[in-house]
């Protein structure tokens, strides 16, 4: 956990740092259907400059940091109906 947010509200931001040097921020929107998809809104060197970003804008801002070499897959299961 890089960053904790509100206990009760609040969005999160996943950031995924691969061990070849690259990374990602996905943070949630809404898709066309009405329903939440994750979405890459940073990449390499723009996301820390973007977090920095993000966290001035939402204080109570979660951001996660995923340690996996599947992340497509990570994301998926996250938003899979149940």
């Amino acid at each position: 956990m890089l960053q904790r947010g509100d206990a009760i509200s609040g969005s999160v931001v996943l950031v995924h740092r691969t061990r070849d040097g690259r990374s990602s921020a996905l943070a949630r929107r809404l898709g066309d259907d009405g329903g939440y998809v994750w979405s890459i809104a940073a990449a390499d060197a723009q996301v820390d400059p973007w977090l920095e970003k993000q966290r001035a804008f939402d204080p109570d801002l979660w951001v996660v940091e995923l340690d996996t070499p599947y992340l497509a897959r990570f994301v998926d299961e996250t938003i899979a109906p149940g």
